[in-house]
């Protein structure tokens, strides 16, 4: 039984209390994992939308010492540090892809992204900003995956369906996720993509 069917929506934030974790998204993360096998020990991984830490703590513990994690955003950690994690304090949609690759300097076996813009409550407009960071967050993706997976938030809309074409174009496989965690009235999706294609 997963940690999300066992304790609940409602308890959901204060099971990330007890267990000292940053953020609720840990388990969100947790769940994909545990359905998709996307993260092993040794693995570089680069995460996007890192702040405040729920996500970046999870893999940690996935890769193990052996393996190193690219945390990016704006907004600080709330976690602390550690020898195989490297945060990269920017705005993705400021910042020069090309400087960024170079920074970063290997290939990764995951690029994951929890991305999500500050939203107006107008949605044409949040929507067009979050596809614009799914967007980027699939170039950086394309660009630095070896053979690896990609994790990508994104909402249903209209965008939706132009961008998992997209997807589908890009990777061999590609599954659509609502999470047992998300709140009933939320149109939050993730998208598990496996295996780039030679092409892309």
């Amino acid at each position: 039984m997963s940690w999300i069917r066992r304790y609940g929506r409602d308890k959901y934030y204060r099971l990330a209390k007890s267990m000292n974790k940053p953020s609720r998204a840990y388990f969100k993360l947790r769940e994909l994992d545990s359905k998709h096998a996307l993260l092993k020990r040794g693995y570089k991984v680069i995460d996007l939308g890192s702040s405040p830490g729920g996500w970046v703590s999870y893999e940690l513990e996935r890769v193990g010492e052996e393996g190193l994690v690219f945390a990016i955003d704006k907004d600080e950690l709330r976690i602390k540090p550690h020898n195989n994690l490297v945060f990269i304090k920017a705005d993705i949609l400021n910042t020069d892809l090309e400087r960024l690759i170079s920074s970063i300097g290997v290939k990764v076996d995951l690029v994951a992204s929890d991305l999500a813009p500050s939203f107006t409550g107008i949605r044409s407009v949040d929507m067009a900003r979050h596809y614009e960071l799914a967007h980027k967050a699939l170039e950086l993706a394309q660009r630095t995956l070896g053979t690896g997976n990609f994790v990508v938030k994104l909402f249903m809309s209209d965008e939706f369906y132009e961008f998992q074409k997209e997807l589908i174009k890009t990777f061999e496989e590609v599954k659509i996720e609502r999470l047992p965690a998300t709140r009933e009235k939320s149109s939050e999706l993730y998208a598990v993509c496996k295996r780039v294609r030679a092409h892309s």
